[in-house]
């Protein structure tokens, strides 16, 4: 899976046109199941086979919750800022 990579250059109409709100992106893929996979700079990361989500972002955000490796996770419990799907490339959450 190619992952998210926040420093790649993205046009505005990419990002427009791959962007959902949190509402859209829940209804979709908020029964998915992930786990954790690295933290990096106030990100935590989680993924499964086609799914990739980042979570947290700020000092602030790192402390929601606690996180246990190998345990897995439903999307609409983590609150991700952003995600990547291996068919619909970058999703942006507005």
């Amino acid at each position: 899976m190619r992952g998210i990579n926040k420093n790649s250059e993205t046009t505005n109409s990419e990002r427009s046109k791959n962007a959902m709100n949190e509402e859209e992106f829940l209804e979709k893929y908020g029964d998915h199941e992930v786990e954790f996979r690295s933290y990096y700079k106030y990100t935590f990361t989680f993924a499964n086979d086609t799914l990739e989500i980042r979570v947290g972002g700020d000092a602030s955000g790192i402390y929601r919750f606690e996180v246990v490796a190998g345990d897995k996770y439903k999307v609409r419990d983590l609150y991700p800022y952003a995600a990547y799907h291996e068919c619909e490339g970058k999703i942006w959450l507005k």
